[in-house]
């Protein structure tokens, strides 16, 4: 009988900032935590679902942190490593340093690879292979080119890009050809490494939007007969978002905004290989609260007593960060410093100080304002569904004629980029012909 761990984190978003202030001190706390988990609990694998950093170009500090723990996790453990890309981060930039990484035991899938089994990988555990199959952080067009790739079909027309069931169907077909790579490899336990929406989830507030995708949310249900746990990553908070297949958030580790849990966890996996069958549980393991993110309201009479509350229960190795909400009109300046002064007391900062409107005056603003709809009809056009966003981004308002124009151009680009070079020659053939015989 042999067993092994597995480690389930994404989310990371090293070079976070929170307002100005910066997180590093929290994230190389919870790094060293982490380094500290797979020494004592014997992890075989650590997966980690994507949103390394919060920048597709990060920081020169965020760089260094990170690849100090993936040299300390290589040196000091056994442990095999394999990563993807988020909507924050840049595949291309992740993989940049993958001939470095790969003799260290790190694989990085950061974007659509040109075969399918480049996304496959088999790990022994005494007689049996599990098996994982890597889906970086994808757009409708990744999807499609790999459906080209498979069917040697160029035909799709550009409305399939705007329609969801066939998105569905692309990304349906893709997992079970990963699935069918997986048994013939002969892999008994299945795991999908993913970032994107699946199931039934809800945000914690802090997540950013991923319906250039091409796709909201996914059904766990195409997966449920193909895979044996999902390792997800994007949403912040630790969620199930499915028992059948088990699919698990396991969160960002230290809370990204106000508002959101102070206790985060990662996802521990334990797959035994027994008289030739493959039995796994899954646990979680508590992170440590790092720095605390106070949030309190209340009418202003009242905040300096619920902070101090706060601040006298709070348990962290850090001090924290504190938001302040009054209820019914702004803080005057002399409460201001007096806030001030009792979150100094222990050692805190306060980042943000608002007041809120009651319900009252607010029921009266939002009925003088036009409703604004949340919804992306899969029937719209490219500059439609541009349009939409941009409405619901910034309240109602539609982009400028500039902004337009910009966007119009860079989809011209881009439609370019992407064509074949015998589509492209048959435009510019036509482009001349209506230059040389206009209507």
């Amino acid at each position: 009988m042999q067993t092994i761990k597995i480690l389930h984190t994404s989310d990371w978003h090293l070079g976070k900032k929170l307002f100005r202030s910066s997180r590093m001190e929290e994230q190389k706390l919870f790094l060293k935590w982490l380094l500290h988990t797979i020494v004592e609990d014997n992890v075989g694998i650590l997966l980690i679902s994507g949103d390394i950093f919060d920048s597709p170009i990060p920081t020169v500090e965020a760089q260094e942190v990170y690849f100090q723990f993936l040299k300390d996790t290589t040196e000091q453990t056994a442990c095999r490593v394999f990563i993807i890309s988020g909507n924050h981060d840049s595949g291309r930039f992740l993989e940049a340093p993958l001939p470095f990484l790969r003799p260290s035991r790190i694989e990085v899938l950061g974007r659509f690879r040109k075969h399918l089994s480049e996304h496959i990988f088999l790990l022994p555990v005494e007689n049996q292979k599990i098996g994982l199959f890597l889906l970086p952080h994808f757009r409708a067009n990744d999807l499609l080119l790999q459906e080209q790739t498979a069917q040697h079909d160029s035909d799709y027309e550009c409305d399939a890009f705007l329609h969801q069931h066939v998105l569905l169907r692309a990304l349906e077909r893709t997992v079970r050809q990963a699935k069918n790579l997986l048994q013939q490899q002969g892999a008994n336990f299945s795991i999908l490494m993913a970032h994107h929406l699946f199931g039934n989830t809800h945000y914690a507030g802090s997540e950013l939007f991923l319906g250039l995708s091409g796709l909201e949310s996914i059904p766990t249900s195409i997966f449920s007969d193909t895979f044996d746990y999902l390792a997800l990553g994007h949403l912040h908070g630790f969620q199930t978002s499915s028992t059948n297949p088990l699919a698990i958030y396991p969160g960002s580790p230290i809370p990204l905004h106000f508002g959101e849990d102070n206790y985060k966890s990662v996802s521990l996996l334990e797959i035994t290989s027994k008289q030739g069958q493959m039995k796994s549980s899954q646990s979680c393991k508590a992170i440590p609260p790092f720095r605390m993110i106070l949030s309190v309201s209340g009418q202003t009479s009242e905040l300096a007593e619920k902070l101090r509350h706060k601040l006298q229960t709070q348990v962290a190795t850090l001090p924290p960060f504190i938001e302040l909400r009054s209820e019914g009109g702004p803080v005057l300046s002399s409460d201001e410093v007096r806030f001030c002064d009792l979150a100094k007391e222990y050692d805190g900062s306060i980042l943000k100080m608002s007041y809120q409107t009651s319900i009252t005056d607010r029921a009266e603003i939002n009925s003088s304002r036009s409703p604004i709809s949340h919804d992306f009809p899969t029937s719209l056009n490219l500059p439609q569904i541009f349009q939409a966003f941009h409405r619901h981004k910034y309240q109602g308002t539609e982009p400028s004629e500039a902004l337009m124009q910009t966007f119009l151009n860079s989809l011209d680009e881009w439609s370019h980029s992407s064509m074949s070079p015998s589509q492209l020659e048959e435009k510019t053939l036509n482009d001349e012909n209506q230059t040389t015989n206009p209507s």
